[in-house]
């Protein structure tokens, strides 16, 4: 059951990157919107791989692969260089990639896309880590009980304004979080058998709740204009989150 949903996941990860350069996409900004929305894929949080521009990101056993493919037809290797071996997932923003791992955030620049150049790492305990950022600001779910080790279950809020010393603003205790998304300060956070919870995060030091689905088993999330589609263990849920409470739209389940 796990295999077919990350299956269906990796499907739509791989159609965000092939829409990454739709027009008129929504009035709503995607998670991945910074002013440049045509050049960078829309991905869930716990993606492996990300596309800006010209190049394709992916991790492997330690390794961040740059991968070029102006030419999709045949894309090749650019360059390779070593990161820490735990490390996760990816996460696009302006000019840096942020790489989530079970030991902390890194943050590498952008400012040559062949060539990212580690700027600073941020620490925490172990734990599964993917990270999601908004303006000046990251958002990382820390989870436990799982393959990372660990037992912490939290949302950690940094400022990374400054990549060399991104600091931490706050954290916020959560059942047991997986992936998120964040749009024009809503952050959307999957916390498993607890459901999807969306916060108004204005202020990060006063988050609000704005809605909490309780009946689905959360895994990841995509932002696509004002739909919301939601990775859980019953199947691939859609929701308009053109206001809120959101809107059901509909599902489309998981056979066992």
């Amino acid at each position: 059951m796990r295999n077919k949903i990350i299956t269906l996941l990796m499907g739509i990860v791989t159609l965000g990157i092939l829409s990454c350069s739709d027009a008129g996409d929504s009035p709503v900004n995607s998670p991945m919107d910074n002013g440049n929305s045509s050049s960078v894929s829309k991905n869930g949080s716990m993606a492996r791989f990300t596309q800006v521009g010209n190049f394709l990101y992916t991790l492997n056993n330690g390794m961040l692969t740059v991968i070029n493919v102006e030419t999709p037809a045949s894309p090749s290797i650019f360059n390779e260089i070593p990161i820490n071996w735990d490390s996760e997932t990816l996460f696009p923003m302006d000019s840096a990639l942020f790489i989530g791992g079970q030991n902390g955030m890194q943050i590498y620049s952008l400012e040559e896309p062949s060539m990212p150049i580690f700027e600073s790492n941020y620490t925490h305990f172990r734990s599964c880590d993917p990270v999601v950022v908004e303006g000046t600001t990251a958002y990382v779910t820390l989870r436990g009980g799982s393959r990372c080790g660990g037992k912490t279950n939290q949302l950690e809020i940094l400022d990374v304004a400054n990549f060399n010393y991104p600091r931490q603003i706050t954290t916020y205790p959560m059942y047991n979080p997986h992936g998120l998304a964040v749009s024009n300060s809503v952050l959307y956070i999957c916390d498993g058998e607890a459901g999807l919870k969306c916060y108004d995060v204005t202020n990060p030091l006063r988050m609000k709740l704005l809605q909490h689905i309780g009946d689905i088993d959360a895994y990841d999330i995509i932002l696509r204009g004002t739909t919301l589609m939601a990775i859980t263990s019953q199947g691939l849920v859609q929701y308009d989150r053109s206001s809120f409470p959101m809107k059901f739209l509909s599902i489309i389940p998981i056979a066992e």
